[in-house]
């Protein structure tokens, strides 16, 4: 996890620093043909918060580390903002 000084930044840190470490807002796409997918988020129902695993575009928090493994599995992540940490 990240520790230290952290800095936010606004943008997509990834064209500039490819290896970026820390939290970032992003805009998800998941494949439409995804089978399981990987990446979960909170959702208000009837019945309350739920955690699901959806398909299609949403916006969330992810870890990077995260975010780079959702890339090789097909997802479509643009990074709005955040903060990274030095490693």
């Amino acid at each position: 996890m990240p520790v230290g000084k952290v800095t936010w930044f606004l943008g997509d840190i990834l064209v500039h620093q490819p290896d970026a470490f820390g939290f970032f807002k992003c805009k998800i796409e998941s494949p439409k043909d995804m089978h399981l997918p990987i990446l979960q988020t909170h959702m208000e129902t009837k019945e309350g918060l739920r955690t699901v695993a959806p398909l299609g575009t949403w916006v969330d928090v992810l870890f990077s580390e995260e975010m780079k493994l959702a890339i090789t599995y097909g997802y479509k992540i643009t990074v709005l903002e955040g903060y990274i940490s030095p490693l």
